[in-house]
């Protein structure tokens, strides 16, 4: 059957599509990338999948393939439909136990015994084969009133099968069990972390609720449409599964899209391994303080405004010596530009000296002694660090719980939580990774 004006809407949606397959590639490729790693993304690209091979075929069927039978339409409404809407749960399911964990082990002070219980409770759901059992469960339950198909109906051609009463009474059960299903959706998001969700996971979920809601009723208003005007004119529009389809893009969108796209926008680079914390074995400990400290004045209005509080306690040169190490490391690492720093940071009466700076002096001045005995032109890699670690670790004890008080350390308690959230969220999300490859 050729394709005439009224297959525009579908048309359209059928050229759009294309665009979700190199969309889902990126998000899978970059799994590791923190705006993406945290919604668990192998777990989330399978109903991901699932919803773009059903945004691409339904357009398919409903322009090219109206004379095919009417099979190929009622599999991808009411059986592939299901499947990808509980997998997607499914999936919410598990970020919310990772999130909880998360927090527990955040804050294990606000923790109670019945917390707790839950908590072991819901660790089942990380289990793979906990997921499948739950999974298959809930689909034969959804599916099961899908199975009194005819065969008759089925041979149809697509055009025709679906205005039979057979899909018509099945689209309206379908729709009933997914306004359950989202109610569970809506549901599973307010269990979302909010001490740990610093990608905006629970908005995501709460802005699919919302969109897909939009989705049902103007389904819905479709379909009574067809029953209440001329028919005749609007069927051939497939208007409720023009916005059948929106809907399959509603969770992409939000799901794949905003994820890649944060990915683009963001300074963060996506690490080829998954990188061991030092607060695994001890949390809270100098390594780990030292590095959200290192972080967080990496960037120049957060390295001015810890600079404005150290000017008020008259402490201001450790501050600055970690500015010449950094220009230093970024430079040629020659004998005399080092010669220059240890003239400038660690000699007694320096212009940058420290308690850290007096310590190390003597260290420093034995070693420019052995490699000007050498003849070397320059210093080893890493010349300077074990300077820059104990000015981290000076700063850590000293400045940094003053700092943490004033109305300037605000920005950094809040940076400082979420680094330590992250760390926890990464362990806990190694050990479900770990639980995947048994």
């Amino acid at each position: 059957m050729a394709v005439t004006a009224s297959d525009a809407p579908m048309l359209a949606l059928f050229v759009l599509s294309w665009y979700m397959p190199p969309v889902l590639f990126l998000y899978v490729r970059h799994a590791r990338h923190v705006c993406i790693k945290y919604r668990l993304p192998r777990r989330t690209a399978v109903p991901m999948l699932l919803f773009m091979v059903y945004s691409i075929l339904n357009p398919t069927i409903c322009v090219f393939g109206k004379e095919w039978p009417s099979l190929g339409k009622y599999i991808i409404n009411f059986f592939l439909l299901p499947v990808a809407l509980v997998f997607f749960i499914i999936t919410e399911a598990m970020i919310v136990v990772l999130f909880q964990i998360t927090e527990l082990l955040m804050l294990p002070q606000s923790s109670t015994p019945h917390k707790v219980r839950r908590l072991i409770l819901y660790r089942w759901l990380l289990h793979p084969p906990i997921q499948i059992t739950l999974a298959t469960v809930v689909l034969l339950a959804l599916v099961t009133p899908f199975f009194n198909a005819d065969v008759s109906t089925l041979l149809l051609p697509s055009a025709v099968g679906a205005a039979s009463k057979l899909f018509v009474e099945n689209t309206t059960v379908l729709m009933g069990e997914v306004v359950v299903l989202l109610f569970v959706v809506l549901l599973l998001s307010w269990y979302i972390s909010h001490i740990v969700d610093n990608f905006g996971l629970r908005r995501s979920y709460q802005q699919t609720f919302r969109s897909i809601s939009l989705v049902i009723i103007l389904v819905g208003l479709m379909r009574i449409s067809l029953l209440t005007l001329n028919a005749s004119e609007i069927a051939p529009l497939n208007l409720p599964s023009f916005f059948a389809t929106i809907g399959a893009h509603m969770f992409f969108y939000f799901h794949v899209c905003l994820p890649v796209r944060a990915m683009q926008t963001s300074g963060y680079v996506t690490p080829r391994t998954r990188a061991r914390s030092t607060s695994r074995i001890h949390p809270n400990n100098l390594d780990e303080k030292k590095s959200i400290l290192e972080k967080f004045l990496s960037a120049e209005p957060r390295f001015k405004s810890f600079l404005t509080f150290a000017r008020m306690e008259y402490s201001t040169e450790p501050l600055l010596a970690l500015r010449a190490i950094e220009a230093f490391d970024s430079g040629e690492p020659s004998l005399a530009a080092a010669t220059r720093l240890v003239q400038q940071c660690l000699v007694p009466h320096c212009e940058m000296e420290t308690d850290v700076g007096r310590k190390l002096h003597g260290l420093y001045h034995d070693k420019l002694v052995e490699i000007r005995l050498a003849n070397a032109a320059r210093v080893p890699p890493g010349f300077f660090r074990p300077f820059r670690q104990d000015l981290l670790a000076w700063i850590v004890k000293e400045l940094v719980p003053e700092f943490m008080e004033h109305p300037l350390g605000v920005e950094y308690a809040l940076f400082a939580r979420m680094e330590k959230s992250m760390d926890r969220l990464n362990v806990v999300l190694a050990c479900v990774e770990d639980v995947d490859t048994i």
